[in-house]
């Protein structure tokens, strides 16, 4: 994700309460500001990128469950709560 950075800063950049996507609300707080604005937001599909799929050989489907269902019920809850969000920070790497 590429931005400029006055629009960066005036929005005051990633989220510092949230602990999993964070990238998507930064996208959605960029995207409010361009359209306030007049602004585009431009998806770039020449240059794909492949993230890493450590995380889905790393924990069992039943955990990859429980983390969806955490997040789909309790949402806000689950994305401010370290604990909540164990696959990022429970240490496994």
């Amino acid at each position: 994700m590429f931005c400029e950075r006055a629009a960066f800063e005036k929005i005051g950049g990633f989220s510092e309460e949230l602990f999993v996507a964070e990238e998507l609300d930064l996208f959605q707080r960029l995207k409010k500001l361009a359209i306030e604005h007049g602004k585009q937001i431009v998806i770039v599909h020449q240059h794909p990128l492949l993230t890493s799929a450590r995380k889905m050989h790393l924990y069992s489907p039943w955990d990859h469950l429980l983390l969806l269902a955490k997040t789909l019920v309790r949402t806000a809850k689950t994305v401010r709560s370290r604990e909540e969000c164990f696959m990022w920070y429970d240490g496994r790497r």
